[in-house]
C-alpha cells in the first residue's frame, strides 16, 4: 500500500493530467478516493481555474458491501484489500461538500443515481449561464 508521500505524488501527477486535459478542451473524470478535504478542494480549484464546470460525487456503501466487493475481485487493477477498506472507513473526511451517492446497491443503481445528479447540475449550470447573458 502507498505511503502518504507516494500517494501525494500520484495525486499530483493526476492533477497535472487533469489540467492538461482541461486546457486541451476535454472533460475530466477523476476517479480517486479523494478522502482529504484538501484533495477535494484541489479538484474543484483545478476545474474553476480552467473554466470547467465541476460536479463532485462521493460514493458511499456499507462497510460489509465494500468488503464483499474487495473479496470478489480477481485480477483487478486496484491494490486495495480489506485492510485498506477498514483504514478508509475509519478516516475522518472533514466537511463533505460533494453530492453523496448511495453505492451500496447494483452498479446500475449507482450509475443512474450519478447520472441524475449530473443531469440536474448541468441543467442548473446551463440555466445560470443563460440568466447571466440576459
Amino acid at each position: 500500500h502507498y505511503t502518504e508521500e507516494i500517494s501525494d505524488k500520484v495525486y499530483e501527477r493526476l492533477y497535472e493530467k487533469a489540467v492538461s486535459a482541461l486546457k486541451a478542451g476535454h472533460g475530466v473524470i477523476f476517479d480517486g478516493v479523494s478522502s482529504k478535504p484538501a484533495e477535494r478542494q484541489r479538484l474543484e480549484s483545478i476545474a474553476q481555474e480552467n473554466g470547467a464546470n465541476f460536479v463532485g460525487l462521493w460514493l458511499e456503501a456499507p462497510l460489509e458491501t465494500q468488503i464483499a466487493r474487495i473479496n470478489a475481485r480477481h485480477g483487478d487493477a486496484s491494490d486495495a484489500d480489506v485492510a485498506v477498506v477498514h483504514a478508509q472507513y475509519r478516516q475522518e473526511l472533514g466537511a463533505m461538500t460533494w453530492t453523496t451517492i448511495d453505492a451500496g446497491h447494483t452498479p446500475r443503481h449507482t450509475l443512474e443515481a450519478a447520472m441524475t445528479v449530473l443531469q440536474r447540475k448541468i441543467g442548473e449550470d446551463l440555466q445560470s449561464r443563460g440568466a447571466a447573458r440576459s
